[in-house]
């Protein structure tokens, strides 16, 4: 088994397709307080990853690393990046409960230290969901991030299922680069 992390080529459709499509069976299997199965207003589609990476933002850039296992696409994560910081930022990271405990996570994680450290960022900050989620943050805890700030409400709650409104929890996780 040969598995690989590289950024995404945001000019192929079907490669934006493929990673989109890993984050959202990863969420509808991993965070059901957000997302029913089938239902598409969370996750991105092939064509807003396309239009993310190609739209000029306040950050100097996005992209989406794609992890792959012999070729297929097994897991993807979400980078930003801005000079006036020099703190990027990831999230979205996303593994399907199949790909699980293969090492694809800690290689997500390992190629955006990586790949923010050769965009010259010194520090990387993510958004982790708390609720019910310790087995979470104590994983990034182990990738040498560490919980900063104080706890904040979900901040789309729009995309939050009724009956978990108000109650999503997340906080700031930073490590040094």
């Amino acid at each position: 088994m040969s598995l690989s992390v590289q950024p995404i080529d945001h000019t192929s459709d079907s490669e934006c397709d493929q990673v989109a499509a890993v984050i959202d069976l990863a969420f509808v299997q991993g965070d059901s307080w957000f997302k029913k199965e089938g239902c598409k207003n969370r996750c991105p589609t092939g064509k807003s990853i396309k239009d993310l990476i190609s739209t000029p933002t306040t950050n100097d850039g996005t992209t989406f690393l794609v992890a792959r296992l012999d070729g297929t696409a097994v897991g993807a994560v979400r980078v930003d990046w801005t000079s006036d910081t020099n703190i990027g930022h990831f999230g979205m990271l996303g593994v399907p409960v199949g790909n699980g405990g293969k090492g694809v996570g800690k290689a997500l994680v390992a190629a955006v230290i990586e790949f923010l450290g050769a965009k010259q960022q010194t520090h990387i900050s993510m958004p982790v969901v708390m609720t019910k989620n310790d087995r979470l943050i104590k994983w990034y805890e182990k990738q040498q991030f560490k919980c900063i700030g104080e706890p904040f409400d979900f901040p789309a709650p729009e995309i939050v299922l009724e009956e978990h409104k108000g109650k999503i929890i997340m906080i700031q996780m930073r490590r040094d680069l």
